[in-house]
């Protein structure tokens, strides 16, 4: 796995816990880092999950990265039902899609639909509900 490195012309505007809802039964742990240029999840260690157990993880920051999204390649973001909660789908234009749990989802969406815009300030942002659609 890759290491997270940050270019010098790249800002990090978020970055926070984070879920990754890779399958049914596979769910990572992990930070997520909003830039001006991409989405990057990077999963926790198992061993630190498991010695520190759920309430004090969220002090640790991944840094490897499990995937990433280039902002001007998020075609949208779809809120389902999960259980108690939801998880937010994000889909690029290649069809790829990475289910995700946020925190503070709120501040999460706002952050993503302000860095899109940031990188592309021709993009249109519809929304309706718990579903954005960027358009290039």
């Amino acid at each position: 796995m890759t290491k997270i490195v940050f270019n010098n012309n790249e800002v990090v505007f978020m970055e926070g816990s984070v879920s990754y809802l890779k399958s049914k039964i596979n769910v990572l742990q992990g930070t997520g880092y909003l830039t001006s240029k991409r989405f990057v999840f990077c999963k926790r260690t198992g061993l630190l999950n498991a010695l520190l157990g759920s309430l004090f993880v969220h002090l640790i920051k991944g840094k490897n990265i499990m995937f990433e999204i280039n902002l001007d390649n998020i075609e949208s973001i779809n809120g389902l039902k999960h259980g108690f909660a939801k998880k937010y789908i994000l889909r690029d234009k290649n069809g790829n899609e990475f289910a995700l749990q946020f925190i503070r989802k709120d501040k999460w969406l706002k952050a993503i639909k302000e860095a899109v815009k940031f990188n592309n300030p021709l993009v249109n942002i519809n929304q309706v509900g718990d579903y954005i659609q960027f358009k290039f």
